[in-house]
């Protein structure tokens, strides 16, 4: 998908829209007048070249609206919901559309998942067909996620691979990266979509206090996430939690002030933009060392999945095999060594040593199926 327009916030009262292919010059957008544009969230499905789609939109003062502009006009801008228990600006909004089931697939009902962030609390909206439909049914306040701080600003954003559905979303918060993963099934207006959520806090690095930092603008990839703060930009392995990568911004003068990070949800990038330059992080290949940080957390049949040489897939299957075998579950080792290059006098003897017959046999039979033709000493033994 892809959108070809940009909504732009103004501390007037007034709010613009850019048609990215037609022209770059901003039109005023009249219905939308009052509350400051904070965050978009665009329609993936019907939006084209003319058209923005249904997209919502989160304000200044707490309310979410859905718009419609078509041909660089507003056709309709309408208030769906107003966080009554908060006066903060909505600074993020994401949606996803629940797999369909039962009669919503004859039928192409559509049921949405909304998440909206302000700087110290997240909520979860559940519902359909419509997004009017969805938001009559949180008459009261609905669930809510908080964490303290003092932000003003704050950053929502859902990871998916290509066209896929989202698995994770990830906030920025004050005390650190909040995030977890999406899991869609019966949930109805009032449950959670989300779980395994985490808080990592920032680094210390940085900062004339000696105390950390809060980033300024976070973005999400596949195994990472980027955080952009006033002096660098960072990468966070996603599965460790540990800064794998860093990046100073050293001359000022040339940056100016940074500003924030935004993702391209259609090719993936991701740019850096700040007072005088826009920047694009290039992601390559951040998958390499994925397999090494399965294998730490003993999930070796995931790390196999991302092993990328012989070597790499030796290392995890020896681990693997080690592991059944302190555990006491010799046939599952004993078949795993199999699919190794761990000596065959040590693997036997080991068997042999326990009184594990049952594993021995299996070793050998598992040994004898993977044993080229041309081995003719293994063979004999």
């Amino acid at each position: 998908w892809r959108v070809l327009g940009e909504v732009v916030g103004g501390n007037q009262g007034d709010n613009w829209y850019v048609h990215l292919a037609r022209s770059l010059k901003p039109r005023p957008v009249p219905m939308s007048k009052g509350p400051r544009v904070e965050s978009v969230c665009w329609d993936r499905d019907g939006a084209d070249e003319v058209s923005t789609g249904e997209f919502l939109v989160g304000t200044s003062t707490g309310t979410m609206c859905k718009a419609l502009i078509a041909d660089g006009k507003d056709r309709y801008w309408k208030v769906v919901y107003s966080l009554q228990d908060s006066a903060q600006p909505i600074c993020g909004i994401e949606y996803e559309l629940f797999p369909p089931s039962g009669r919503h697939v004859i039928e192409g009902i559509r049921k949405y998942f909304v998440m909206a962030a302000t700087p110290t609390r997240y909520y979860e909206f559940i519902g359909g067909p419509t997004y009017d439909a969805l938001f009559e049914q949180y008459s009261a306040a609905p669930n809510f996620v908080e964490l303290p701080g003092d932000l003003d600003y704050t950053e929502l954003e859902f990871f998916r691979k290509g066209s896929g559905r989202a698995t994770s979303f990830v906030w920025l918060t004050g005390p650190g990266i909040y995030s977890g993963s999406l899991s869609f099934g019966s949930q109805n207006a009032g449950d959670s979509v989300t779980f395994d959520y985490k808080l990592i806090p920032y680094s210390t690095k940085g900062g004339n206090s000696g105390g950390y930092q809060v980033p300024v603008g976070l973005v999400s990839s596949e195994f990472h996430w980027i955080a952009l703060f006033e002096d660098r930009v960072q990468a966070v392995n996603r599965l460790t939690q540990q800064t794998v990568w860093e990046h100073a911004f050293t001359q000022q003068q040339v940056y100016g002030d940074m500003i924030g990070m935004c993702r391209d949800a259609g090719t993936g990038k991701c740019w850096i933009y700040s007072g005088f330059l826009v920047n694009e992080v290039l992601v390559t290949a951040e998958d390499q060392n994925i397999w090494r940080c399965y294998l730490s957390m003993g999930k070796y049949d995931t790390a196999l999945l991302y092993c990328q040489t012989l070597e790499q897939r030796e290392r995890v299957l020896t681990a693997q095999a080690d592991h059944y075998y302190q555990e006491g579950q010799w046939e599952l080792a004993a078949t795993i060594y199999a699919k190794t290059h761990r000596s065959f006098e040590e693997v036997t003897l080991g068997f042999i040593t326990l009184g594990e017959k049952g594993a021995l046999k299996r070793y050998l039979s598992d040994k004898l199926d993977n044993i080229r033709g041309t081995d003719r000493t293994q063979l004999t033994m």
